[in-house]
């Protein structure tokens, strides 16, 4: 019986700890800082292409990198959502 009672604490305090991981990650602010890393990286991003856009032999870096801020433009909208 002690053995039963131990194994619900066990999976009670995993619960717990599941809980507020998951009410920490997405709380308001937290959503906000990762809407600002995301636009941070989208400024590095433009930077990048940029400078690259100098040379005609970078054509395929440029759009690899277009691509990648497309996809943390909707990675932002999908966060504000959220908000």
């Amino acid at each position: 019986m002690e053995t039963i009672g131990v194994i619900a604490s066990v999976i009670a305090t995993l619960a717990t700890i599941i809980t507020l991981i998951f009410a920490i990650r997405t709380s308001r602010q937290s959503i906000r800082r990762r809407i600002a890393r995301k636009q941070r990286k989208i400024s590095e991003l433009d930077r990048e292409i940029f400078l690259l856009g100098r040379n005609p032999l970078a054509f395929m870096q440029t759009e690899q990198l277009k691509m990648k801020q497309v996809i943390l433009r909707e990675e932002i909208v999908e966060l504000q959502q959220y908000l």
